[in-house]
Parts: C-alpha cells; structure tokens; sequence
C-alpha cells in the first residue's frame, strides 16, 4: 500500500517544482519588460538579437552536456526557444516570414507566439525584413545579401542545417562567428553545408566582411553574412 503514497508523494513534489517554474517564467516576464523599458529610451528599435540568443542556446547545451547529459538536448533547446518567442512577443512581437520549404523551421525555430506569414519566394521574404521582422528560406533557396539584410542564423540551433534566416545585420560583438558564402563550386576552405547542381554553401571558420570575401575570391563566392557557430559544430549532441 505504500507505493501509490511514495508516487502521490513524488507528484505533489513535482506539481511544486512546476510551481516554481511558473513564478520564475513570471519573474524573468518583468525583467524582459525592463530591457524592453531601456530600449525604447536608448532608441534601439531592432528586436532580435540572434547572437545572444545563440549564445544563451549554447550556454545551455553546455549546463546539459555537463549536468543532465540524460536530458535531451533537442527538448531541452525546443523550450528556451519558446521561452525566447514569448519575450520577443512580449517586446512587440517580431514578424517571421518564410517561404513554404522555410515554414516548418521558422516555427520550429521561432515557437508559438510569433507571427508568420508564407510567402511566394525567397526575394519577397528577403524584401520584407525590417527592424521587426526576419525571413526564413530552405538552404536550396539562399540569395545574397541586401543592403543592411544578411544570413543571421543557421536553423535549427542544433543538428543538420535546414534554413536560413535573414535579418538586419546587428554588430553585437559576439565570439566565436562563422561567416557563410555561397559559390558554384566548393571554395577549399571551410566546411559545406549544402552542396546541389551549382550552388554551394560554406561555413568559413572566422568572421570575415563582405569586402574581405571579395578581396579573397573575387566573384568565385559570395557573402551571405556571419553568425554564431552553431552548436553541432561545437560537439554538443
């Protein structure tokens, strides 16, 4: 008779920590309000910081690897990224528009409580990045950069690439970048992400300007734009 006593006992335990949880999701809600607060009097308008964002990604892929290695990985990255789309909402929301191939990991990347909206083509998607918006395409559909818009992500945030994502490029002083281009043939250096008919994608292992890329290869590859490594290529599975 005292098992069913040992497991109500495990699950009033359990029902506490989610407790906790709920009060801490509200207490970093009001310091989420504040950075939007100090923003808004320092008049930075753009909403995403995708280099933070994957530097807090991998923060936790480390805690993971180290102290839960029994934890997926995969689940415990689906809920931070959730945790990220709520503050973007909460800070006025953030548009994601996508082509049908970028869809399924736009949302995936970007969560529920974003806005989305599917478009005919990459070029329309890249056409509407603004301060509050980023566009996701399919590898297959990657375009070079216009003007201020750039390659600002690698989706998903761990395993195999899959997507792009393009934003306004944002110089906040991260470490550990890649720079990404895009050629028709393969460039020798780096390492290819996607690679079909004439179009190839590759990772270059520093953070290199658009002009650096052209002073390198002349017009054999182009610069889509720089971001953090990804965490695959950082060996956390």
């Amino acid at each position: 008779m005292s098992a069913p006593t040992d497991l109500a006992d495990i699950r009033d335990q359990i029902d506490g920590l989610d407790g906790e949880l709920r009060d801490l999701l509200l207490a970093r809600a009001k310091l989420v309000d504040q950075v939007g607060k100090a923003k808004a009097a320092s008049g930075d308008t753009v909403t995403l910081r995708p280099q933070r964002e994957a530097a807090q990604i991998a923060k936790l892929a480390e805690w993971q690897k180290t102290n839960a290695p029994d934890m997926s990985l995969a689940g415990l990255v689906a809920i931070w990224r959730e945790i990220i789309g709520m503050a973007l909402y909460q800070q006025g929301g953030l548009e994601v528009l996508c082509t049908a191939e970028g869809e399924a990991s736009a949302r995936a990347h970007f969560g529920a409580s974003l806005g989305y909206r599917v478009v005919a083509d990459a070029a329309q998607a890249l056409a509407g990045v603004s301060e509050n918006s980023v566009a996701v395409v399919a590898l297959s559909q990657a375009a070079p950069a216009q003007d201020a818009v750039q390659v600002v992500a690698r989706l998903p945030a761990t395993g195999p690439a899959q997507a792009l994502c393009y934003g306004l490029g944002v110089d906040e002083g991260a470490d550990d970048q890649v720079t990404l281009v895009l050629s028709g043939q393969p460039v020798g250096i780096g390492r290819e992400i996607y690679q079909a008919n004439d179009m190839v994608l590759s990772e270059i292992d520093t953070a290199l300007s658009a002009v650096q890329i052209a002073d390198q290869f002349a017009t054999k590859a182009i610069w889509l734009g720089t971001y953090r490594r990804p965490i695959s290529d950082q060996g956390e599975q």
